[in-house]
């Protein structure tokens, strides 16, 4: 990726793995964004085993001077996902070019996924009753009664 250069100073270079840590960071920021995906048609690198990092979910291309953002996520059941992806885009761009400089020119979001909420289990749905009162004292009139039965 080429760096922006600055007049009589020299050149600045921004690693395409910082890019997509500043992404993968800014992505999950959002509220209904619970995870990053593997993208569609993600390298052979994304499937080997090794460290996995949300970063690496991310896709950064440079284009004409300008940089195209492709992610993956997954949303929270319940959340607009089309509100959601709208905040994605403008929070991603935004959190990339104040912190680079670089111009942004697309964040391309694919929803790969929803999670869906836990069930809850039968002893939280459903609380147990007990009787905490004291056991009743058999009088002898008690014991009377139900021999004569």
């Amino acid at each position: 990726m080429e760096g922006k250069y600055v007049e009589g100073i020299g050149n600045v270079r921004i690693s395409e793995d910082v890019i997509s840590t500043i992404v993968a960071v800014a992505a999950l920021e959002v509220k209904g964004v619970v995870a990053l995906t593997p993208r569609p048609a993600a390298d052979i690198k994304g499937l080997l085993p090794g460290k996995k990092t949300p970063a690496k979910n991310v896709r950064v291309d440079e284009q004409n001077g300008q940089v195209v953002i492709e992610l993956g996520v997954t949303i929270e059941f319940g959340h607009k996902l089309q509100e959601v992806s709208l905040s994605l885009q403008t929070e991603v761009k935004k959190a990339v070019e104040s912190m680079t400089g670089l111009t942004v020119s697309a964040v391309n979001v694919f929803v790969q996924g929803v999670k869906l909420p836990e069930p809850k289990e039968e002893a939280e749905q459903e609380p147990t009753q007990m009787d905490l009162s004291e056991p009743k004292e058999q009088t002898p009139t008690d014991d009377a009664a139900e021999q004569e039965d």
